[in-house]
């Protein structure tokens, strides 16, 4: 077992990096949910994915994303001293027919990727 907690313990949130992520479809029909597959990481064995925060630019045609991991903020937690891969799928509706920029956070730098929408 790699981490023990409980219901009611609390967690400690921190930006990770995404390595990376793949478009399911470039294109899509305008209502259609655009999909990109993430891969990112957490610290230890303990870490698991908690929630995306985004951003929109204010032409609100590009999208910042940043990923969140969470970890048990009990010290006394015994997890694995091992970096994980974690894997989410990202969903958006776009708003608009356009082209639209998703920009996800890659540690200093971002992965950019491109949606049509028609």
């Amino acid at each position: 077992m790699s981490c023990k907690k409980k219901e009611e313990d609390s967690y400690i949130e921190k930006i990770s990096g995404v390595q990376s992520a793949q478009v399911a479809f470039s294109t899509i029909n305008r209502g259609d949910k655009a999909s990109v597959k993430l891969r990112f990481v957490a610290n230890n064995g303990c870490g698991e994915f908690s929630r995306f925060e985004e951003t929109w630019s204010e032409n609100k045609t590009t999208l910042d994303v940043k990923v969140y991991v969470r970890y048990p903020s009990d010290p006394n937690t015994v997890c694995t001293q091992v970096i994980t891969p974690l894997n989410k799928i990202y969903e958006f509706t776009p708003p608009d027919r356009g082209t639209y920029t998703i920009r996800f956070f890659a540690g200093g730098a971002f992965i950019t990727k491109t949606i049509t929408v028609r």
